[in-house]
């Protein structure tokens, strides 16, 4: 399986905008679509990450069967994962990893430009499998703790008026999309 070297950041900031992606996929039940595609119009796109992804990987996108593994990894694979990418800064995602939230990426962006009126059980599992992929199976054990926990108050739609949100300019300072 091909590795694909990623900075540190651009995980961390990958992470921080699934992050958003679920949380505002989520809250986006609550309220009428159009509301959540007018949210992203001044935010960053979806497409604009998935090309992102793209020109840091060099992949030619393609259509994966299925989904990522879902295999759960052990407490030592945890460990390894993030001494290997928080501490010795050697951050890699594999191929069909990056393909696979290319096409999540993709997703997320073709929902936001149909004309809907409201939530369905396919932007619920989109919503779903965005969480998996950044939050059991690839992204989270491969961040400190201290930049999981900034990406957790990361700004959404529809955030609760009782927390003081992280914006997601603070994650992308060096960051080319």
């Amino acid at each position: 399986m091909k590795k694909i070297k990623f900075k540190y950041n651009y995980l961390v900031f990958l992470y921080a905008y699934l992050r958003q992606t679920d949380l505002s996929l989520d809250r986006s039940r609550w309220g009428k679509w159009v509301e959540l595609t007018d949210y992203y119009k001044d935010r960053i796109q979806p497409i604009t990450v998935a090309e992102s992804l793209q020109k840091n990987s060099v992949f030619k996108p393609s259509k994966i069967v299925g989904g990522i593994s879902e295999k759960e990894l052990n407490f030592w694979d945890k460990c390894s994962a993030f001494i290997v990418s928080a501490i010795l800064g050697i951050c890699y995602l594999t191929e069909e990893e990056t393909q696979y939230c290319y096409q999540l990426l993709i997703r997320f962006d073709e929902f936001l430009h149909m004309d809907m009126e409201k939530y369905t059980i396919e932007m619920e599992k989109l919503r779903v499998d965005v969480a998996k992929f950044y939050a059991i199976y690839v992204l989270e054990f491969k961040l400190t703790p201290i930049d999981r926990n900034r990406a957790e108050v990361i700004e959404c739609f529809l955030q609760s008026e009782n927390i003081t949100p992280v914006q997601m300019n603070d994650f992308i300072k060096g960051i080319l999309l």
